[in-house]
């Protein structure tokens, strides 16, 4: 395979300044938040387990303390109109954002689906009705299902901290570690083809460059990119440690963002309380975001 050709075109698709979720304007972050939250309070009121999930989202967007402060606002509060929501989504992106957009949610409305280990009726019914608003086909649930997988098994399942990937496995870890969703690759030729097909050595490398066209569309840098694939040595230990060094950064950001808004909470109720102003949702708010970060300082690092 011609790696650098590959490489070079994903240069080309860079050009065209596709943006991450980090990148996204503020409002779309807020939407898409919007969306999630919405998810953690179809069932019943939003749980410890599920506002630590919804603070990881925060966290994994960088979204910023003044717009967190709107959410603090609205922690239990459900949006009812679900297809005005997801179409104020795509305002002002291109095709490519869209489809980041779009795939990213699906997959984080599965994790907060399952992240206190029951997904309730009404859970399953909003996400159903989000599948058919974006589009996604059951061909494409069965990538995100297997990406699931792969991802929640990663902490549990490397008892000796290293991996052996090779060949395409290397590629989509790779595409992992750089924070990047396949989400290209699943409006790809290459999505419709039979996996078996990828053992012709055409069919492979169009595999490949729609795996790079995906990893660069939504990577982080694409210096980190281009030096993760031109390693030679270690690779797979290589990989190992950025994503765990990633996964253990968004962890740490997540804390810090619960610890900043209990502090600013704390310090509103004083206000209220020296006032003689009556503040009980503040106080159930308070103890709500420490027990979860109580969640965070014992669980382990999550892959999104």
């Amino acid at each position: 395979m011609h790696t650098q050709h590959y490489i070079n075109e994903g240069e080309k698709i860079m050009k065209t300044k596709i943006r991450n979720l980090m990148e996204m304007p503020p409002e779309i972050k807020y939407n898409y938040l919007k969306t999630l939250l919405t998810m953690a309070n179809i069932d019943e009121k939003i749980n410890s387990l599920e506002a630590a999930q919804f603070y990881r989202f925060m966290a994994k967007v960088q979204l910023g303390k003044e717009e967190r402060k709107l959410f603090l606002k609205q922690m239990d509060k459900l949006e009812i109109d679900m297809d005005s929501l997801c179409k104020r989504l795509y305002r002002e992106l291109n095709e490519q954002e869209k489809n980041i957009v779009r795939f990213s949610l699906i997959k984080d409305l599965m994790i907060m689906m399952k992240c206190d280990y029951y997904e309730a009726p009404e859970e399953v019914e909003l996400f159903n009705e989000i599948k058919i608003i974006l589009g996604i086909t059951e061909e494409h649930m069965v990538f995100f299902i297997e990406e699931d997988e792969r991802e929640k098994n990663f902490f549990r399942d490397i008892p000796s901290g290293y991996l052996r990937y090779e060949g395409l496995e290397e590629v989509a870890l790779t595409t992992t570690a750089i924070g990047a969703s396949l989400t290209t690759f699943f409006f790809s030729d290459s999505f419709k083809k039979s996996r078996y097909s990828l053992k012709k050595s055409s069919h492979k490398e169009k595999f490949i460059f729609d795996l790079l066209r995906a990893m660069v569309m939504g990577a982080t840098s694409y210096t980190s990119l281009k030096w993760l694939l031109k390693r030679r040595k270690n690779k797979a230990l290589i990989l190992e440690k950025h994503l765990i060094q990633e996964c253990e950064k968004l962890q740490e950001r997540t804390k810090r963002y619960l610890t900043f808004d209990i502090q600013y909470l704390q310090e509103s109720l004083k206000w209220a309380e020296e006032n003689f102003i009556e503040m009980e949702s503040q106080r159930e708010m308070i103890d709500l975001l420490k027990k979860s970060l109580a969640v965070l300082n014992n669980t382990k690092p999550q892959l999104l």
